[in-house]
Parts: C-alpha cells; structure tokens; sequence
C-alpha cells in the first residue's frame, strides 16, 4: 500500500530516530496529537484517514515498512515497538475526519 508521502514527512519530523524519545509515552502520545491536528487541516486528510484504517486493520510487515524506512526507527524490533507505533498511528487516525466536510475532532 502506498502512504501518503506528505504524511509519512510529518510523522517523520516528531518521530524520526534522532528525535523520539522512547522514555516518555506521554510526550509521543502528545505529539501524535499534534501531528494529527496538523494533517487533518490538509486537503488530503480524510484519505490519509482511510489509508490509516488499512494499516491499521491489516497491520502487515509491509505497511510497518514504510515508517521504518522514513524515521529509521526500527518499529518491527519487537511486539511493544510495534504495538506503539500501532497506538500513534490510531491516536492520529481517530483525530482525521472521516470523510471530505469538516475537520478533525
């Protein structure tokens, strides 16, 4: 599946390995947030919505890929790396509207 690029970017810059900080789950958990609030002001934002929905219901290796590749964190090291990634990207996904009219929560 092909995520938005502009997306994986964003995420990038709050998640990327030089930044994140594995330490403090509430900080990422806000920051996820603040990724969200940025995407769901972008025109594309209820199709990152349902690009999210996929991975998020597949949770293939593939689609973990593409955000090992963009933050170089290695998001399929373990179970609880993965299902933290998994928390972000449904923290970001539950704040994007859900369809073309309106805004995020």
């Amino acid at each position: 599946m092909n995520i938005d690029r502009k997306f994986l970017l964003e995420f990038d810059a709050y998640f990327d390995v030089d930044v994140i900080n594995f330490s403090d789950p509430p900080r990422m958990l806000a920051d996820a947030i603040s990724v969200a609030d940025m995407v769901a002001s972008w025109p594309e934002a209820s199709s990152i919505r349902i690009q999210l929905d996929q991975i998020l219901a597949t949770r293939t290796a593939q689609n973990v890929q593409a955000f090992v590749q963009t933050t170089n964190v290695d998001w399929l090291l373990d179970a609880k790396t993965t299902s933290l990634l998994f928390q972000l990207l449904t923290t970001i996904r539950d704040r994007l509207p859900s369809d073309s009219g309106g805004g995020g929560v």
